[in-house]
């Protein structure tokens, strides 16, 4: 069984065919997509992160990071779809004052502090959250839904990485308590 499946939310995609060509709205999806916080952006530092973790001997974080990654990876493929069907070419870039600024992993916040690392999943899940209601505002129909349901993902990594940060921090107080008994 997938050891992911308790980390996803269970809610199907909607299904978006071919839509009026959108070049303003396509520059827009691209910053969600391979922007330098989008979707390849966050695939990449949570693959990191696992690895870093599983190292760390910290397996069940590695696992959430793990499992994380790979949705934001089902998001990157949605994203590039709805690129697709609205004209675009869903190369692996961004835009930035009208330029376009091809992704590099220099975006990946290459951080080894767990705590650190748990907080800036929370902050860019947030900010990811944010990203989607501007995008959704901008369509109609199935995309929007599609839209929705990538911000519905999001909220619950906010979820996960709250849960997961609150444990760590227990478990630190925890252990300090019992130290501080010796």
């Amino acid at each position: 069984m997938n050891k992911c499946v308790h980390n996803m939310l269970m809610t199907p995609w909607p299904k978006v065919g071919p839509q009026q060509p959108n070049p303003a709205l396509v520059r827009a999806l691209f910053g969600a997509y391979a922007g330098p916080r989008g979707e390849l952006t966050a695939v990449a530092e949570y693959f990191y992160n696992s690895l870093l973790t599983g190292g760390s001997g910290i397996s069940n974080l590695s696992e959430l990071f793990a499992c994380v990654s790979r949705t934001e990876m089902v998001h990157l493929e949605k994203l590039g779809q709805l690129i697709l069907q609205f004209g675009g070419d869903p190369r692996l870039l961004s835009y930035a004052n009208g330029r376009p600024m091809w992704w590099s992993s220099g975006a990946v916040t290459y951080q080894g502090d767990v705590p650190s690392m748990l907080r800036r999943a929370i902050q860019g899940e947030r900010q990811a959250c944010d990203e989607y209601r501007r995008l959704a505002d901008r369509m109609d129909g199935a995309p929007r839904a599609l839209i929705e349901r990538i911000r519905q993902d999001e909220e619950h990594h906010i979820e996960l990485f709250q849960r997961a940060l609150r444990g760590l921090e227990g478990n630190k107080t925890a252990q300090n308590g019992y130290a501080g008994k010796g």
